[in-house]
């Protein structure tokens, strides 16, 4: 259990304003954009690298963003220019601006060969072939009209605000190391939330850019989803988090979202405990057979709109395949559906 008494430490007072920029250690800039979805905003961060700047992640590519963007790079950029820019994952909050800005500085974006091919593929204009197949396995989860899922999943909405393909990329490996500004910053693949994600830890500044792996306030969608479905991302997760673990626990962490923090450890503890309590959860509903549509209305009964409605469902489909795996739970197929019951014992 938990020691109740412990809580994360927040060294700075708030999120910087939307153009402005709050200095952290010597080099390191962290900046805030607002986002038009429920998390509100995105943290990236600038990073001083000899005659210019590394930038980590970009916001997405929103009228609101580009013109923040456009202050940021008056006000702070002190008339050097972005060297390098590195993309912690896919998601359209993290590199949707990545290739207007590669462009803008000639510069080279930095991300795993999986996001780079995740973001190649969302971005192709026609990947119609691939809606039946989503499609057919929502339908055969519960959802009757899958219609949203599909969009979402085939990259119609991503491609709204992505603002293209990178032209000039390079790909990370794990254990890599980038050299910015006479530091070393080892590069840590973690799957989980998504595959191909990557965080930058800094020994010598004891600083770990998180990403979406940690985050202070909220846990981070772990999702399964139709292209991905036979992978199982929880447990992917949790071995990213024992991963972490082994980093100081007094190492100063950069999230994507909310604040920077200190108390890796204590983080990582909620976290698991948070996924545990769900899995308990998970594994009570399916008490009697039930589909994973019907698991996630009972685990998430408020109203949700569309995209919210896929990640419930990914999420809960995440926390079966882990119950799955772990033999306290079995799937089947019924009706063309597939079912949950929970395994005696």
């Amino acid at each position: 259990m938990l020691n109740k008494t412990q809580e994360l430490v927040y060294p700075y007072p708030g999120i910087p304003a939307p153009g402005a920029a709050t200095e952290l250690e010597n080099g390191i800039f962290w900046m805030s954009l607002p986002l038009p979805f429920a998390m509100g905003q995105i943290n990236v961060w600038l990073l001083e690298d000899g005659d210019g700047w590394t930038l980590v992640d970009t916001g997405p590519a929103i009228p609101e963003c580009q013109s923040i963007w456009n202050t940021l790079l008056n006000a702070h950029l002190r008339g050097r220019p972005i060297q390098r820019i590195f993309v912690t994952h896919h998601h359209p909050d993290h590199v949707g601006l990545a290739r207007w800005l590669s462009d803008r500085f000639s510069c080279d974006v930095y991300l795993s060969r999986e996001t780079a091919d995740k973001v190649t593929f969302l971005l192709q204009d026609d990947i119609s072939y691939y809606e039946a197949a989503v499609s057919q396995f929502y339908r055969a989860h519960g959802i009757c009209e899958p219609a949203a899922f599909v969009e979402f999943e085939t990259g119609r909405k991503y491609r709204r605000i992505v603002s293209g393909s990178p032209e000039r990329m390079r790909y990370l490996e794990d254990g890599d190391t980038l050299e910015v500004g006479g530091r070393a910053w080892r590069v840590l693949l973690c799957n989980g939330h998504a595959r191909g994600h990557a965080a930058l830890y800094c020994d010598t500044a004891g600083v770990l850019i998180s990403g979406d792996q940690i985050l202070p306030k909220i846990t981070s969608n772990i999702s399964l989803f139709s292209m991905e479905s036979e992978t199982n991302p929880l447990a992917e997760y949790f071995a990213s988090l024992q991963r972490l673990r082994t980093l100081p626990g007094t190492t100063l962490v950069l999230p994507s979202h909310g604040r920077v923090f200190s108390g890796l450890h204590l983080r990582i503890d909620q976290i698991e405990q948070d996924h545990h309590a769900r899995l308990t959860q998970v594994e009570s509903f399916c008490d009697r057979p039930r589909d994973a549509a019907e698991i996630s209305s009972l685990l998430f009964p408020r109203q949700l709109n569309e995209l919210n409605r896929l990640l419930a469902l990914g999420e809960t489909l995440a926390h079966l395949r882990f119950l799955e795996s772990e033999r306290r739970v079995q799937g089947s197929t019924s009706n063309e559906r597939i079912v949950y019951s929970r395994l005696p014992g």
